[in-house]
């Protein structure tokens, strides 16, 4: 299943060598190896452990939401940027990266297993908000469909059966306003 990161890969010492920098290939496909390892050990944590393993996941980003929470009860943004906006990264060098981190914590929240639905309910919306508080547009754009996608599932599934197409119809009225 990974042939394509090994195309990929094969094609960065491709043009390294045309450029006659091979060097400069090193930490791009070291990148993409460590993607792999990740990946394989993610997918043999859920054969072994099922979705289970998500939830047990949660407590990793426990951390930096809480430097995050630091970071907005002392009033330490980040600025610097030309637009004048402020992120709350918690300490962290980049917003990129602290709102990866947040959207991960969304993902898993989303597809963890065996979660009481307030709990999934709360851990999604502090993600959201984590986001929306780190400032990174890209992050925020990349989220919303699984959002969009996740709120029409999961809010008609914590009603009465009998109340969840009013529910999606309330949903759907709202989403296009």
């Amino acid at each position: 299943p990974f042939w394509p990161v090994g195309i990929v890969c094969l094609l960065m010492v491709f043009s390294a060598l045309m450029n006659g920098a091979l060097m400069s290939a090193i930490e791009p496909i070291l990148r993409f190896c460590i993607f792999v390892i990740i990946a394989v050990a993610l997918w043999q944590a859920l054969e072994s452990g099922g979705s289970n393993v998500l939830r047990r996941l949660l407590f990793v980003f426990v951390q930096p939401l809480t430097y995050q929470l630091a970071s907005i009860a002392l009033n330490v943004p980040k600025s610097g940027e030309l637009d004048g906006s402020v992120s709350y990264i918690g300490g962290y060098y980049h917003e990129e990266l602290f709102s990866l981190i947040a959207a991960n914590a969304f993902f898993v929240a989303v597809f963890a297993g065996r979660l009481n639905k307030f709990a999934r309910f709360g851990i999604c919306v502090l993600s959201l908000i984590s986001i929306d508080l780190a400032d990174y547009r890209t992050t925020m754009l990349g989220v919303v469909p699984l959002a969009l996608v996740a709120g029409f599932i999961g809010i008609p599934r914590a009603v009465k059966p009998n109340q969840r197409t009013f529910t999606r119809v309330v949903l759907i009225v709202a989403a296009g306003t």
